[in-house]
């Protein structure tokens, strides 16, 4: 069976479905192996089973790409938990604040790191992400906005550098592509060509400054930062709910009547 018509969109729309509900984006992807599999093995679980291990994981696996990806992953991984474990992250965050003394200077630090950490797009949320997590909670400024300044500059900045993994296999399509329609174009010469008509990186790069110098949220952005500021008077306030607020103490007494205190006249 060749054509699979509309069932060849049910694994990218079952991966989707279940990463908005569950959160999980292993589950989810999971979930989209296994829904293909049947797909491709007409439904039989055991032929599905060998499918997704042997056509799909296995061959993925031994992929050198994609080895080096979960390599240096692993890697980066391993040394922010390091830095995490012996205290490296919380005394940057202890320096940072001697230097940044307020919220927007705090937003155009991380901008300016993920500038400056781009050899690998996952690295650079990776490292940047956990070294300026108390520095954005010291300022009472959203996850969510660590986050969107992270993502902005880490791939854009990533498909602007010619010398990195990315520019290799940006390379290696345009090699391709232009092999077969007979172009001889050298593929680093194409794409150095090429830099600057990538609008979009450019312009997502410029658009951070401009939202932290306006110091305005939008959208779900300013619903983001609205619930981090209630949850974080919602803890302050936690402690002082539990008092009484200037009530008498009323114990009870032995037949279960409330006790009032007694005054007596000397």
């Amino acid at each position: 069976m060749d054509d699979y018509g509309i069932l060849s969109l049910v694994p990218a729309l079952l991966t989707i479905a279940v990463a908005f509900y569950s959160k999980n984006v292993l589950l989810a992807l999971v979930s989209g192996i296994i829904s293909g599999s049947l797909i491709l093995a007409s439904f039989n679980p055991l032929h599905a089973m060998q499918i997704a291990i042997e056509n799909q994981v296995l061959k993925e696996v031994v992929n050198g790409t994609q080895i080096q990806v979960v390599l240096v992953i692993f890697i980066i991984g391993g040394f922010v938990k390091l830095l995490e474990v012996s205290g490296g992250a919380g005394a940057f965050a202890r320096k940072a604040s001697l230097i940044v003394t307020s919220r927007s200077k705090a937003q155009v630090v991380v901008w300016f790191s993920g500038l400056g950490i781009f050899f690998t797009d996952s690295g650079n949320s990776l490292i940047i992400g956990p070294l300026y997590r108390s520095v954005f909670d010291e300022f009472k400024i959203c996850r969510e906005k660590l986050a969107y300044i992270l993502d902005t500059t880490s791939s854009p900045i990533s498909i602007l550098i010619p010398f990195i993994s990315w520019g290799a296999y940006i390379m290696s399509l345009i090699e391709k592509s232009y092999a077969e329609i007979g172009l001889s174009e050298e593929s680093f010469t194409v794409l150095i060509k090429v830099i600057p008509y990538q609008f979009y990186a450019f312009l997502a790069l410029a658009t951070v400054p401009i939202v932290v110098f306006m110091k305005k949220d939008y959208g779900p952005m300013k619903v983001a930062q609205a619930r981090y500021l209630a949850k974080i008077a919602a803890d302050n306030a936690a402690p002082i709910k539990k008092m009484s607020a200037g009530k008498p103490y009323r114990g009870k007494s032995r037949r279960g009547k409330t006790s009032r205190p007694r005054i007596r006249n000397h």
